[in-house]
């Protein structure tokens, strides 16, 4: 049987024996397609977004610093949030 796992959770499964494998498998491909997983996901999406609009509607007067820092704050978590989407939504 082929099955692809998100690299986070290769070396799990490859440290499990047919059986267990066969198990965390279902146990996965159930968790995944869960609601509150979907939910998940979506919240992500959403906080992604308000990050992305956070910083095209500046408008206030701010110091280039104190923009220059609040950018680049937004950026690194919105790399961040995109990566744990791109991580649970890999599709089974």
């Amino acid at each position: 049987m082929s099955f692809k796992v998100p690299s986070f959770m290769s070396e799990h499964f490859s440290a499990l024996n047919p059986e267990e494998k066969k198990k965390d498998i279902e146990r996965y491909k159930r968790w995944h397609k869960n609601n509150f997983t979907e939910l998940f996901i979506i919240h992500l999406e959403d906080s992604v977004e308000k990050l992305v609009k956070e910083d095209e509607s500046k408008n206030d007067f701010i110091s280039k610093f104190q923009f220059s820092y609040v950018s680049i704050k937004n950026k690194a978590q919105r790399r961040l949030l995109r990566e744990l989407i791109k991580k649970l939504d890999w599709k089974v």
